[in-house]
């Protein structure tokens, strides 16, 4: 994958974030999933732009960001066993924090 479509990929990825926390908000009135899924995806937003502009800090900022979602969606995946929303979630981040490292490495 190029460096310009893993940007792609982040970008999409901060509006899936985004959008989970509004459907966190709507579906069970969730003011914590609908800031946080805001923040994220607006962070990740940012990641993703300042990776097209061949940003180092975009792409540590993305990887970072991912691995909290990761780790966060993980853990909730792990205590609650329901697939969705965090079973769902934590698969994505996985996608994504691997499709970041393995571009990265790559020459």
């Amino acid at each position: 994958m190029s460096r310009h479509q893993t940007a792609l990929l982040v970008i999409a990825f901060a509006v899936i974030t985004a959008l989970g926390g509004l459907i966190g908000y709507i579906s069970a009135g969730s003011v914590p999933s609908l800031i946080c899924g805001f923040v994220f995806g607006l962070l990740l937003l940012a990641s993703g732009l300042g990776m097209l502009k061949r940003s180092v800090l975009g792409y540590f900022a993305a990887c970072l960001l991912t691995a909290l979602l990761l780790c966060f969606f993980g853990y909730r995946f792990m205590q609650t066993g329901k697939f969705a929303p965090p079973g769902i979630m934590a698969l994505a981040s996985l996608g994504v924090f691997a499709i970041l490292v393995t571009s990265k490495t790559k020459k």
